[in-house]
């Protein structure tokens, strides 16, 4: 009897695992702010009023992200290139986006399905 639940137990934490760990989900029609990832990641800075400075930054090789509430995202196509150059004159910039989040290693990344609005 104690084998058969413990099978049993086992059986179900299985089927239940991929549930718990998945790491994609849609994006449909979501918002998201286009960030100096460096400004955000050390500094918190974002929005409106870090707009110039985080052009800037971006401007000069600095990476960007796109950011949903305290999540940052990198864009990229459906073959993982990055969509960096989409983005460069949105910095500050609020964007809707369809796409999927793949998450690995911790890193979240959107893919993108359709151009920014």
């Amino acid at each position: 009897m104690k084998k058969t639940l413990l099978g049993l137990a086992a059986a179900l934490a299985m089927l239940a695992a991929p549930m718990a760990f998945a790491d994609t989900a849609s994006s449909a029609g979501s918002s998201y702010e286009v960030v100096c990832a460096k400004c955000y990641v050390t500094k918190g800075e974002h929005g409106a009023a870090h707009a110039a400075c985080g052009a800037k930054c971006v401007a000069g090789g600095g990476e960007l992200a796109l950011l949903k509430g305290t999540k940052l995202y990198v864009p990229v196509d459906g073959n993982f290139n990055s969509l960096r150059d989409s983005f460069t004159g949105k910095v500050g910039q609020m964007v809707t986006l369809d796409g999927k989040v793949e998450n690995k290693g911790g890193v979240n990344y959107l893919v993108v399905a359709a151009p920014a609005k």
